[in-house]
């Protein structure tokens, strides 16, 4: 009898902590599903999203080396600006010669100019003000010579690289053509007035660009060269020269050095890829 009791108790026991069971069992289901969940879904996502923010800032990367290229190419003055800036440098002399000095040499790049003048012999030293594109500028001095630097160039702001920001359409010539061109142009100048290419047109983002092209609005597909000349001291001659030349969008001044012995000017060329 105290058996049949015993086994009965236990039995009821063990039924009571029946629910007890079911329920842990059923915690214990949900917590493996929602870990399971966790990992199945959330954990993918998670790696998902952070490969697209990697791809997407690889794009940013590409995207901002094919601007840089052409922001780097666009830059400089076109031949326009230039014959201002002679213009200018040429005006902007003659009160300091009057005044005993005598200009050494002039060197400018796309943002300023800096002027270097002699006190000639038997000149009196006189602090002189120099006025450049209608603003008077203050000379650095030692003994026998005065210097101006930092005075604006405005070579900065080619009219092509107005319309690359603004994602227009920009027109240049193959670079076929516009190398053949300047070699024409070559065997009809004195040897010492030859442009002289300092580099072939290439690119150094043509996989780049049609990579990204497309979500930049346009694809330029341009080449860039560097070139320089060498021509005689007086503007007016530098000028006309410029003048004649065909394709003037293409060139872009970036550098000019006038000395003693003559006018150095470089810069680059931009022409489109293809025949």
């Amino acid at each position: 009898m105290l058996n049949k009791d015993y086994i009965w108790k236990d039995i009821t026991q063990s039924a009571r902590k029946l629910p007890i069971i079911i329920s842990t069992v059923v915690v214990i289901l949900i917590l493996l599903s929602i870990s399971g969940g966790y990992f199945l879904l959330y954990v993918p996502k998670k790696e998902r999203l952070a490969q697209e923010e990697i791809a997407q800032q690889q794009v940013a990367q590409k995207i901002q080396q094919v601007k840089q290229y052409y922001l780097d190419s666009f830059s400089g003055g076109h031949i326009t600006s230039l014959n201002k800036l002679l213009t200018e440098m040429a005006r902007s002399r003659i009160p300091l010669q009057l005044a005993g000095y005598r200009e050494e040499n002039v060197n400018c790049d796309t943002t300023s100019c800096n002027f270097h003048y002699l006190l000639q012999d038997n000149g009196i030293f006189n602090l002189q003000q120099k006025q450049f594109w209608h603003r008077l500028f203050t000379a650095s001095f030692s003994a026998g010579e005065v210097n101006y630097q930092g005075l604006p160039s405005k070579l900065e702001n080619h009219p092509l690289l107005k319309k690359y920001q603004s994602a227009a359409a920009i027109q240049l010539p193959q670079c076929v053509n516009l190398l053949n061109y300047i070699y024409g142009h070559n065997n009809a100048v004195a040897s010492k007035e030859k442009i002289i290419l300092l580099s072939a047109p290439e690119s150094s983002i043509s996989s780049l660009e049609d990579e990204v092209g497309q979500r930049m609005g346009q694809r330029y597909q341009f080449l860039s060269a560097t070139w320089e000349v060498e021509l005689p001291r007086e503007a007016i001659y530098v000028m006309q020269y410029f003048k004649t030349l065909a394709y003037q969008d293409a060139f872009f001044i970036k550098e000019v050095a006038v000395s003693k012995t003559g006018t150095k000017i470089s810069g680059g060329l931009l022409c489109k890829n293809g025949h």
